[in-house]
């Protein structure tokens, strides 16, 4: 049930992150100011943005799901939340694993659209769709092929999110590890350790 609030900007140590998201919410709910439940609430991790650069995120996680989803559609609605000079966005906390998945499923996503099919997103993660009275859902990468026959799709390539290639396909590259051989002589030799136990091979007849 976690909320990602974009825009708001950076706080200094003495403001209050509930109080301010307890002004946002109410904004997207009218006015309304209901008891939020925070489970927890934090700025994204990530390092100190340079001045003009995009503040940190904030994200947070309520106990009321209901509550969350009305914050959520009321958010989507409005687009833009303006708080005194801010432009604040409202979105879902997405997962790592629901990201992933999203990404393979583009190409049924795309399907679903061409032949005008409504579908939804499901918490944790899921896609949904009616064909009649009767509801299909992908779950898992084992579902996929299924459900596309079931709504008379045209098959297409999804790859299985659940692996580890494609996990590392969907991050992209990783940049090469810094080389620490300098830095580690530099450090031996400014700060050379206590002498380690001598073997007894070592040792020296009396």
């Amino acid at each position: 049930m976690n909320l990602r609030v974009r825009g708001v900007k950076e706080m200094g140590p003495n403001e209050n992150i509930p109080e301010i998201l307890c002004t946002v919410f109410s904004l997207a709910l009218g006015g309304q100011q209901p008891r939020l439940g925070l489970v927890r609430a934090h700025c994204a991790l990530r390092a100190t943005p340079a001045p003009g650069d995009q503040p940190h995120n904030i994200i947070c996680c309520l106990d009321n799901f209901n509550l969350k989803e009305d914050i959520l559609r009321n958010a989507r609605r409005m687009g833009n939340i303006r708080l005194d000079n801010q432009v604040v966005t409202v979105y879902q906390d997405l997962s790592h694993y629901t990201l992933l998945a999203k990404k393979a499923l583009r190409p049924v996503n795309a399907a679903l659209q061409a032949a005008g099919i409504p579908y939804r997103w499901g918490y944790p993660f899921s896609l949904s769709a009616h064909r009649g009275q009767e509801l299909h859902t992908i779950k898992t990468p084992a579902d996929v092929q299924g459900f596309q026959h079931s709504l008379g799709l045209p098959p297409a390539r999804v790859q299985n999110w659940l692996t580890h290639q494609f996990i590392q396909q969907a991050a992209g590259p990783l940049p090469p590890p810094p080389d620490r051989s300098a830095s580690r002589d530099h450090t031996q030799r400014r700060y050379p350790g206590p002498p380690g136990p001598t073997r007894p091979e070592e040792r020296q007849p009396h």
